[in-house]
């Protein structure tokens, strides 16, 4: 019986393997891995998002926060996991809708991934490649894009997005530590609202 030569693995084919080559006894592990970062970071919005002014906030947001929390604690459990990501993406959705026309991009990226979290069981060895292959796939698709767009619209060459960025609540503590106190204290006086931003609509990338 001839024995087939093994096969000269090229550049792209290594790359490859790296987002799509997983080893059967350790994909159960990164799964769980990657569901239980994810989770802190979904939930970790809500919180950090809130503790600027947590005064401000009413018994209502508490009460997000509280069920969010509680979401997020369920999504450890082998049996109601699925079901607590199907929460976290009902939470997502209503968040998309009451943030609109402000909602970050990562967002809709976050609402995906809950989904996916929900629609497949990672103890099934035959849905559990199908989970980690789409997500690294669909998360390189849209990082690749986001990055395309921005070097077409140069909006990060040009200083556009930085500026708009001064009117945006969630930059300000990180720009006080880039700009100087006068430009700061100049730049608050700018009143920003949605539709004001660098947002190329009749460029072909943004379609």
């Amino acid at each position: 019986m001839l024995e087939t030569a093994p096969r000269h693995l090229t550049w792209a084919d290594r790359i490859l393997a790296l987002v799509d080559g997983d080893d059967p006894a350790t994909a159960l592990s990164k799964a769980r891995t990657f569901e239980r970062i994810f989770v802190l970071i979904v939930c970790g919005e809500y919180w950090v998002r809130a503790s600027p002014a947590w005064g401000d906030f009413g018994l209502d947001y508490r009460l997000v926060l509280v069920l969010i929390s509680a979401l997020g604690v369920t999504t450890l459990s082998a049996k109601w996991g699925r079901l607590g990501f199907a929460g976290l993406a009902l939470a997502q959705m209503v968040r998309i809708g009451i943030d609109f026309p402000t909602t970050g991009n990562h967002s809709y990226l976050e609402l995906l991934l809950c989904v996916l979290c929900a629609s497949f069981d990672v103890a099934d060895r035959q849905e559990r490649p199908l989970l980690l292959r789409t997500v690294r796939w669909m998360t390189c698709v849209v990082f690749f894009y986001a990055g395309v767009q921005k070097l077409v619209h140069s909006y990060y060459f040009r200083g556009e997005m930085l500026a708009y960025a001064t009117g945006l609540e969630a930059f300000k503590p990180a720009l006080r530590l880039l700009l100087p106190h006068d430009h700061v204290v100049r730049l608050s006086h700018y009143h920003f609202q949605a539709g004001d931003g660098p947002n190329g609509s009749r460029a072909f990338p943004s379609c």
